[in-house]
């Protein structure tokens, strides 16, 4: 299935599992969208433009 670009709110109401994904940023809603896509056992590329949130806590960033 290829679909070329939705939200976290459209990925919810497809029809059938999208299959590799690719999830583009770092926020936390990406980051989780992109976990949960991956216990569900769908490949997923992560695509950021520096670090992961980057407005979070810096002693946390240290731990990945």
């Amino acid at each position: 299935m290829y679909i070329a670009g939705i939200t976290t709110d459209d990925l919810f109401w497809l029809p059938q599992s999208p299959g590799k994904t690719l999830v583009v940023g770092a926020s936390y809603v990406a980051l989780e969208t992109a976990g949960l896509l991956v216990d569900l056992g769908i490949p997923v590329d992560l695509l950021i433009r520096s670090r992961p949130l980057k407005k979070f806590d810096q002693v946390g960033y240290l731990a990945f």
